[in-house]
């Protein structure tokens, strides 16, 4: 039943072209992610406090902070928007700490440091989040990018199948390429049954036909990265 192939290819190209670069994430490794771009951060902080010990005798104060403000530009621009508040805050604590009077102390003698403080975390700040959003919106604009290619690459190969087992095949090859992991693809049979289609490796592979088939009935998406049974 071609309607049917239809209908089925219709809502994998919705799971796929509709799902966002974060559904992929899992919590886990995000929160790996997260502990290493602070760690990176941290470790960029005191790479620049000992450089500017070094630079001390030659420049002046006003230029350690410039140096101060690099750093947190470099960390948004690599890890983003977090990490990025997090050297800011770091930076403004080692600034004072080792080159402002008296010296491997937090107090400060002169009070018009404490403006210079203020100014350097928040334009660290919005340093970072400028650079952050430019990151994001680099991102977002790559992965449309990469649906927008599939997309044609998954319809020009769609134009030149001629057989229901071609168009299932070249469905499932582009759908398998775009999320990096192994795709089933079930057809609709005579009684409303749904069959999985046998790829090109031959095999079967394990799906919870509940899921599958409320899926097909409703034309929406379920399971991770969705509103219904996101944590199958």
């Amino acid at each position: 039943r071609p309607s049917g192939l239809f209908q089925s290819l219709a809502i994998l190209a919705r799971n796929l072209f509709g799902a966002t670069p974060a559904d992929a994430v899992s919590c886990v490794s995000s929160r790996i992610c997260a502990r290493i771009a602070c760690a990176v951060a941290v470790a960029l902080c005191a790479l620049i406090t000992l450089l500017s010990q070094w630079l001390l005798p030659g420049f002046d104060q006003a230029n350690l902070v410039m140096v101060y403000l690099l750093g947190v530009a470099i960390v948004a621009l690599f890890f983003g928007r977090w990490p990025s508040v997090l050297a800011a805050v770091i930076n403004v604590a080692s600034f004072d700490l080792f080159f402002v009077q008296p010296e491997w102390s937090f107090a400060v003698s002169d009070m018009q440091y404490l403006l210079t403080f203020g100014v350097m975390l928040a334009v660290g700040i919005i340093i970072g989040n400028l650079t952050a959003g430019v990151r994001y919106q680099a991102r977002v604009a790559r992965y449309r990018e990469q649906r927008a290619r599939h997309l044609y690459e998954m319809s020009r190969g769609l134009s030149r199948a001629l057989t229901v087992a071609d168009i299932a095949n070249t469905s499932r090859h582009f759908l398998s390429s775009s999320f990096q992991a192994k795709t089933v693809l079930l057809l609709p049979q005579e009684g409303g049954r749904l069959q999985q289609m046998v790829g090109e490796e031959g095999g079967l592979l394990s799906v919870d036909e509940a899921i599958a088939r409320w899926s097909f009935d409703k034309g929406l998406p379920a399971g991770a990265g969705t509103d219904t049974l996101p944590g199958v």
